[in-house]
């Protein structure tokens, strides 16, 4: 199951509700979130599994979706207040790792997070953090190995069959599936 690009720099392109920055790949739903109800209540990974759930789909053949890259806006009009997150945006910034306003993880990682002007946030309603820097008016959503931890946390406590992910090479060094691994070697061994 595809769980990521939730929300992105799509406005009027894939999800015309997309005016305002938000996750990625939200593990659960924000009720600070300003996008429409029917958004704010489905477009996270728990959501995404329970409806699959309640169309009979069996949890064996559910694998969540998990995102090794980032999601940028630029244009942002954050403040101290929401520190970019929920904030109006008016583009996709020039940066990224092989695209426009995407970001492999490693990139984020060596290059982002809490390094040349981004601060890291972390919502613990939607389980994700985020990366803003207000000078350059650029909003950052990913996953790092604490979100991705509860997520590989969260197939387990569903009994789901399993995690995949998009895309390898945005964890070049392991840091992610490392995260997914520890989680579910230990729960083999209670």
């Amino acid at each position: 199951m595809m769980s990521y690009d939730f929300h992105g720099p799509f406005k009027s392109w894939i999800n015309p509700y997309d005016y305002v920055t938000g996750f990625n790949a939200a593990l659960h739903s924000d009720p600070k979130d300003k996008e429409n109800q029917i958004v704010k209540e489905n477009f996270n990974v728990a959501a995404a599994v329970q409806n699959l759930l309640k169309e009979g789909f069996p949890k064996s053949k559910i694998n969540a979706g998990l995102a090794f890259y980032g999601r940028g806006y630029g244009g942002v009009e954050g403040n101290a207040t929401n520190n970019g997150l929920y904030a109006n945006y008016t583009s996709v910034p020039g940066a990224g790792t092989w695209d426009h306003g995407v970001f492999d993880y490693w990139d984020l990682k060596e290059n982002y997070v809490s390094k040349n002007g981004f601060t890291k946030f972390t919502d613990e309603t939607s389980g994700v953090p985020w990366l803003f820097n207000a000078e350059s008016k650029v909003m950052i959503s990913y996953d790092d190995n604490a979100s991705i931890a509860l997520k590989a946390q969260y197939i387990l406590d569903q009994d789901l069959g399993g995690a995949m992910f998009w895309e390898f090479s945005g964890d070049k060094h392991n840091d992610l599936i490392e995260s997914v691994y520890s989680t579910f070697k230990n729960h083999e061994s209670i």
